[in-house]
């Protein structure tokens, strides 16, 4: 059966020949509790995952879904998409950047020091910097007393167009608090990592108080103002454990707080810092708001999406499943690019010989290649200056660059005394302990389809099978959740430089400079793409987007060249983000995956 999208779900055990079970299979969605219900109504885990319609790694309903799910012996769950190619054109008819921005944007809020709503103004130029004048509103997540200030955001030009004088905002900081400006005598916020119009669909707890965010809250008294900052007496304690008291500091350069003496109030807190002196802990001061029953009832509200079926809980969670798939997503490419892949089991052990840093040799037995040459004896691994910890009898599947055979005579016993001289082991690309569940992932890393979208350089030869629609397992050629996207690869900014028409279909030229902003020393590369359909937005000539690229190592931008010869560079499909500033800082919130 064909799914609608051009997928089918499949049903794999580990070692096991596929199976189709048709489209509407087994789906993992982040977000969906216990009993199979999903909070769809706030955004938070809903059909569409954690944080969003379409969210943190969750299913998609715009032909980007691939979290069909395969049970491997020992249980766990591999992810893997199979492609029908006669209906794989039809996916990317309703792309569209409007929902990856808003999970971007989303994800910005969740880690806001300050939320706040309000009113673009004039724009400003004020020496090297702009700002967009700025009305506070409202307060949503922050420092109440700032409600109702005449402000100024610090913001580019392109963004500020985008939105406009006179459009209300929700707006995003990393800052609790803004800075006086001498020059325009207006507090400061910095630059928005989130900025959208107030009419965009957020999830409603992101426009709260921020509890994830701060790990202690309590309802406290002002005892005593100082020359920068001032004391808190401890009067209920609702998360957290501060101290009876407590001192934070408060800067000159920060609009006033109102807080007076004898006055209550429920604050965030950072971690309180005690000292040795007798004097009292400190701690900063992230979020302050009236002692009120309304206010109690919205932070205990607040504080409920901490538990494990709560908003904060699950949007946590399906960012750390989002990390994963981004593991495997690029781990895999390794395992699909290296040229042996094997299970070996390890045989023997010994010390390098005759230099000071030393260094551990392991002998190793082929259990199974997966791809790639069967090496012609017990692979060396290991070398000069590796002290990784094995004894016989382990088991561990290897990407290999290049397998070194243990030479003849060089024999390695399980004791680990003997000489195992000096010379270099297998370049080993990654490794993995040889379960089932990870040579069953394996199998399908080296026998998937070739990315959809591979970087070759430009005006080089393109092989003709560049244009065939993927068929079959094909991982790098389908959708994943943007924030999927990003911490996979390296984010790019790209310009569509040509789109051309074959009769097997388009090749288009890209230029980059493999970085989110074109710098002056960074080189602008060309680089083509070939397909037969893929996202429309590719053929936009004269677009920017910004793209995430995902090679087999971090892809540097001064450190491309071999790479893009080699073919291991590749666009991650579906992701196209407008060339935003916000965006961009949205981006650098979310690491790039480091594989172990």
């Amino acid at each position: 059966m064909r799914s609608r999208l051009g997928f089918l779900t499949v049903a794999v055990a580990a070692g096991a020949e596929i199976a189709s079970t048709g489209c509407g299979g087994s789906m993992r969605v982040p977000g969906e509790d216990a009993g199979g219900k999903l909070d769809g109504a706030s955004g938070s885990g809903g059909a569409a995952g954690a944080g969003g319609v379409s969210g943190v790694g969750g299913s998609r309903t715009d032909g980007g879904s691939r979290d069909a799910s395969i049970d491997a012996t020992e249980g766990a769950a591999i992810d893997v998409a199979v492609i029908d190619p006669e209906q794989f054109c039809e996916m990317w008819q309703t792309r569209a950047s409007a929902q990856d921005t808003l999970d971007l944007q989303q994800l910005a809020l969740f880690q806001a020091g300050t939320v706040l709503e309000g009113t673009l103004g004039s724009f400003v130029e004020s020496g090297d910097s702009s700002y967009a004048l700025f009305s506070v509103d409202r307060i949503r997540a922050g420092i109440r007393s700032y409600e109702g200030l005449a402000t100024a955001i610090r913001i580019d030009r392109p963004l500020y167009d985008r939105l406009g004088e006179g459009t209300r905002v929700i707006a995003g900081f990393r800052q609790p608090h803004p800075w006086l400006d001498r020059n325009l005598a207006l507090p400061i916020w910095d630059r928005p990592q989130a900025l959208l119009a107030q009419s965009s669909t957020v999830a409603a707890e992101l426009l709260a108080f921020h509890a994830w965010n701060t790990p202690n809250v309590a309802v406290v008294r002002v005892e005593e103002l100082l020359d920068g900052g001032m004391t808190f007496a401890l009067v209920e304690s609702l998360r957290g454990d501060l101290p009876a008291g407590l001192v934070v500091s408060v800067s000159s350069y920060w609009p006033p707080l109102g807080a007076a003496v004898g006055s209550t109030w429920i604050g965030g807190f950072g971690e309180a810092l005690k000292t040795t002196s007798g004097a009292l802990p400190s701690a900063t001061l992230l979020d302050l708001r009236p002692d009120t029953p309304e206010e109690r009832a919205a932070v205990a509200s607040a504080l409920a999406t901490l538990e494990p079926t709560g908003f904060a809980a699950r949007y946590q969670a399906g960012l750390e499943q989002a990390e994963a798939d981004a593991v495997r997503l690029r781990r895999g490419w390794i395992y699909n690019r290296a040229d042996v892949v094997a299970a070996l089991e390890v045989t023997g052990i010994g010390m390098e010989c005759c230099t000071n840093a030393g260094g551990i040799f392991h002998a190793s037995a082929v259990l199974e290649v997966l791809h790639g040459p069967t090496p012609a004896g017990q692979v060396l691994t290991g070398g000069h200056g590796y002290y990784g910890q094995k004894e016989c009898g382990d088991r561990f599947l290897y990407a290999f660059a290049s397998p070194v055979v243990l030479a003849d005579g060089l024999g390695l016993d399980c004791q680990g005394q003997a000489d195992a001289g000096e010379g270099p082991g297998s370049k080993v690309l990654h490794e993995l302990p040889a379960t089932a569940d990870n040579l069953a992932l394996a199998r399908h890393w080296v026998s998937s389809a070739p990315p959809l979208l591979r970087l070759y350089p430009a005006g080089g030869e393109i092989p003709p099978e560049a244009f065939a629609p993927p068929a079959g397992i094909a991982l790098w050629s389908t959708p994943v959740s943007p924030l999927t996207a990003v911490m996979a690869g390296t984010p790019v900014v790209l310009t569509v430089a040509s789109a051309t028409k074959h009769a097997e279909g388009y090749v288009v030229g890209v230029r980059t400079p493999f970085y989110t902003a074109e710098l002056s020393h960074l080189e602008q590369r060309e680089v083509e793409m070939a397909f037969a359909c893929a996202d429309p937005r590719l053929l936009q000539v004269g677009t920017r987007w910004i793209g995430s690229v995902v090679g087999t190592e971090v892809v540097h931008p001064n450190a491309v060249a071999g790479p893009l010869e080699q073919g291991h560079l590749w666009l991650v499909p579906g992701l196209l983000l407008p060339e935003r500033s916000d965006l961009i800082r949205a981006l650098g919130l979310l690491p790039t995956v480091v594989l172990d």
